[in-house]
């Protein structure tokens, strides 16, 4: 079972789980047995299964590991979110980290706000994904293993969990609870299957379509539409400079509202319901370097953020 930060949740993830899959000699079944006899036994019928499609072996299924209930952890999108925050789109090492000009803890202020401002890019990028967000116990107050990747077999402080981290790094917890809460109040968000053309709309620098071909595209938005009233409009930057977007139309009666900015001090980083600012300026946005940012576009209904925030805190 997993500990979230909205209370325990009933899911099991197997590591290396494509294993599952093979007979006595080693090779890939077509229909395992075993991945059968977990999906359809009625003590787990109500368990969450979660499979990590690959194996040591070199085995890769991601998006074909089973036709059963199993769901699957998209390593695939993990690297590919993990290198777009980083800076680049290149290179097969797995290890995608970037220190910011200092190894380990540091006082320099510009590249404390730098890692801090990065982290709250990959928590909301996690926190808009569909399907089931993972998240590592202790990632929401800023849990550190030194750089280390895969610390699985380290019986030591590496992969302790350091209760104090939750006093020191308060701004981060609160910025965890806030998108949690976020995603809980649009449900779009969470569905579980992928969008429908007719329920995102993809978005370049100057309004059209991204050019999805450029490896070193670092800038695009998406328009999310929630009802006739309502949507969300996402803007990411990656980029060392700061750039412009161009902002479509809110729908009909409603305008646009800042909801979060990870390029914005406390408590201007996140806003929650009720109490987002309207943006005056219905053309454009300037998004700060490596930052993203939410606008919500709504009319005179609105669900309360701020209760829901009450409710997982």
């Amino acid at each position: 079972m997993r500990r979230s930060a909205i209370g325990w949740s009933r899911c099991f993830r197997f590591d290396l789980a494509a294993v599952l899959g093979r007979d006595g000699n080693g090779n890939l079944l077509a229909n395992p047995p075993l991945l059968e006899k977990i999906a359809e036994d009625p003590i787990l019928r109500d368990v969450k299964i979660i499979a990590e499609a690959w194996d040591a072996a070199g085995a890769y299924e991601v998006g074909s590991f089973s036709e059963r209930r199993w769901t699957e952890c998209n390593g695939q999108y993990r690297d590919d979110v993990t290198r777009f925050w980083r800076g680049d789109h290149e290179g097969a090492d797995a290890n995608f980290s970037r220190n910011y000009g200092a190894e380990g803890k540091t006082t320099d202020v510009e590249i404390e706000d730098l890692r801090k401002r990065q982290i709250k890019n990959f928590l909301l990028t996690l926190l808009i994904s569909r399907v089931v967000p993972m998240l590592l116990g202790g990632d929401e107050f800023r849990r550190t293993q030194g750089g280390n990747n895969n610390a699985y077999c380290q019986d030591n402080e590496t992969s302790c969990l350091d209760w104090s981290c939750l006093e020191q790094h308060r701004e981060i917890f609160r910025f965890t609870l806030g998108m949690i809460a976020f995603r809980r109040a649009h449900p779009a968000l969470s569905q579980g299957q992928f969008y429908t053309d007719s329920e995102i709309h993809w978005c370049g620098l100057e309004g059209g379509l991204p050019n999805w071909t450029n490896p070193k595209q670092k800038q695009f938005a998406c328009l999310i539409h929630e009802d006739e009233l309502s949507a969300l409009y996402l803007m990411f930057n990656a980029d060392t400079d700061a750039i412009d977007f161009n902002l479509p139309s809110a729908p009909p009666e409603a305008r646009w509202h800042l909801a979060v900015d990870t390029a914005h001090e406390v408590p201007q980083d996140l806003f929650v319901a009720g109490e987002e600012p309207v943006w005056e300026n219905s053309q454009t946005y300037h998004l700060s370097p490596r930052s993203s940012v939410i606008l919500l576009a709504r009319g005179t209904n609105v669900k309360s953020l701020q209760t829901t925030l009450t409710e997982i805190q």
